[in-house]
């Protein structure tokens, strides 16, 4: 009988008695005992079997949890309930020795919010190349609120509490994750007061002398709806970083491709900011003039929407069991478009003229048990905005604090033993 290699490990297999082979190498998962012909073929590109496909089978459903396991032509016996359970286990393939499963169906948590945001507006007169920047921070709130989940469901609403009662937050998210696909939406809203930050080219004021000095008639929303594709979708859980419904068990990494929606809307009151340059210039210089906003800088409102694709990369470090720190990057390239204005060939234009890419970062620290977690996050977006003469840049970061507990395990991880569903 002719010696032939294993279709996996390429290990030399030992015919043992009645015509069967085994493989035993230890490197190899397979454990399979097939019939082997009493002579090899001779071709050099031999005709796949039944038995290689069954090989590659196996070796592609490796250390997926049987439950996982998918056969698109089996027989259902009610189609359409079975079609949407195998497209549910189609999106929640996991190899179990990179990623564990979550075992609860509930999860409740407390978060504290504290965010930091900045606002810059620019205008330049183009016929005496004077160029003015004023930047804005909104008043000092943290946020604090409910936060709960549904197996790859999340659902968080935060409210401003600000050292004067004055400062108006809002924060709303929804975020869905499984393990080839995810969703998030953003919405936040600020409100008067903010305070100016610096100022630059307006004549006779320091670039730093107006800080601290409140400017009301600001307020400012944005709306952030963000769906991307995890490459890596069997070693790297974006969940296991922002969602803690799964727990990373090895370090791994993955390209993330995505498309995002945002809505941006500033209201600003030049009038008021004037007030204030005014005041600063009589402390700072009472006999100077009192500067001037130019013309271009006196928008009052700025309403546009943008639509982009973008490709990053996100990885999952495990330093120690039930840790995981985890960091990604996604810059984003799309197009603005303002509210009621028209698609046409010189919005285009305009468009590629003022071609400018925007970015999402996260971070993250989490320890999970599974029956409880706590950790911390930071996201950060960059928006940036540009059109005749006029530039607003927008920088939001997130800071979140949180501890949960996950509750009413699901049916297939209760054991027969267990008295409780909790």
């Amino acid at each position: 009988m002719s010696v032939a290699p294993c279709l996996i490990c390429a290990t030399p297999l030992l015919p043992p008695e009645r015509g069967e082979v085994v493989c035993f190498a230890s490197a190899c998962d397979s454990t399979e005992i097939s019939s082997f012909p009493e002579s090899l073929p001779t071709s050099l590109f031999p005709l796949p079997s039944k038995t290689s496909s069954h090989h590659r089978d196996s070796v592609y459903w490796s250390h997926v949890p049987e439950d996982c396991h998918i056969d698109w032509r089996r027989h259902r016996k009610h189609p359409i309930l079975d079609i949407c359970m195998d497209i549910a286990h189609f999106f929640n393939t996991y190899d179990t020795t990179y990623v564990e499963r979550n075992r609860y169906n509930f999860r409740a948590m407390a978060t504290n919010t504290d965010y930091f945001q900045i606002y810059r507006i620019a205008g330049r007169n183009q016929a005496t190349g004077e160029r003015q920047i004023l930047t804005f921070v909104p008043g000092r709130a943290y946020k604090i609120g409910p936060r709960g989940g549904w197996r790859w469901l999340n659902v968080g609403y935060a409210f401003g509490v600000g050292p004067d009662g004055r400062s108006k937050a809002s924060e709303l998210n929804i975020a869905a994750y499984n393990s080839r696909v995810g969703c998030d939406m953003n919405w936040q809203r600020s409100s008067s007061p903010f305070t100016l930050r610096r100022v630059r080219g307006v004549s006779g004021l320091p670039e730093y002398s107006v800080k601290g000095y409140e400017v009301d008639g600001i307020s400012a929303s944005t709306l952030a709806l963000n769906v991307y594709a995890v490459a890596n979708y069997r070693h790297f859980s974006y969940p296991a970083a922002y969602n803690s419904c799964t727990v990373q068990l090895k370090s791994a990494g993955s390209l993330i491709v995505g498309a995002s929606y945002d809505y941006q809307r500033f209201l600003f009151d030049p009038d008021a900011a004037q007030s204030v340059i005014r005041d600063v210039i009589r402390e700072v210089n009472p006999t100077a003039p009192v500067p001037t906003l130019i013309d271009q800088l006196r928008v009052r409102t700025v309403n546009y929407h943008r639509i982009g694709v973008n490709v990053g990369y996100a990885y999952n470090w495990v330093p120690a069991p039930h840790w995981l720190v985890s960091a990604s990057v996604s810059p984003s390239l799309g197009f603005k478009k303002q509210v009621g204005e028209n698609i046409s060939r010189d919005m285009l234009i305009d468009n590629f003229r003022n071609f400018h890419l925007d970015a999402i970062f996260r971070a993250g620290v989490t320890y999970n048990r599974q029956r409880w977690f706590a950790g911390a996050s930071a996201v950060s977006y960059l928006y940036d905005y540009r059109h005749h003469n006029y530039d607003l840049n927008n920088n939001i970061t997130y800071f979140k604090l949180y501890v949960g507990v996950q509750f009413l395990k699901r049916k297939r991880c209760r054991l027969a033993s267990d008295r409780t569903k909790w």
